[in-house]
């Protein structure tokens, strides 16, 4: 790795051409989230991006226990980059065909904070989904 080139880079423009294209919250809806409540977000990717980065922070279960069974292990956050653009209300069934590369965050098992990046240009769009988790989730395109 050259010199200079770190992943420990923060803020909005964390980098020549690096834009914020969503700052999303998990879970969706400001109601009770539970186990098996998912937050899905489509996020359209701007033309001529070289690359995508998607920032998870302070990622947490939703809910730990239901019944007193320990359910927080089942928190995960599902990341797909897409080569075409989604539309509010798909999910996964309706562009599981153009799925061009996908990262699964394993929430329960402690991978609280981290960043995901999709290094390739062509993608057109990026399906969040998080099952159990809450948490904040930044998407940035790479131009």
């Amino acid at each position: 790795m050259a010199s200079g080139c770190t992943n420990t880079q923060t803020g909005n423009n964390t980098g020549s051409g690096e834009k914020v294209v969503a700052e999303l919250t998990l879970p969706k809806t400001n109601g009770s989230a539970s186990a098996s409540s998912s937050s899905d977000y489509n996020v359209t990717i701007p033309e001529g991006a070289k690359s995508v980065k998607i920032k998870y922070e302070g990622l947490q279960a939703a809910t730990t226990s239901i019944g007193g069974t320990d359910v927080s292990s089942m928190a995960t956050l599902g990341v797909f980059a897409l080569n075409v653009v989604p539309t509010e209300g798909q999910g996964y069934a309706d562009f599981s065909g153009n799925v061009v590369s996908s990262k699964s965050v394993d929430v329960g098992g402690g991978q609280s904070e981290g960043t995901v990046e999709f290094d390739q240009s062509g993608i057109k769009g990026v399906y969040i989904t998080g099952v159990n988790v809450k948490g904040k989730v930044t998407v940035s395109a790479i131009t």
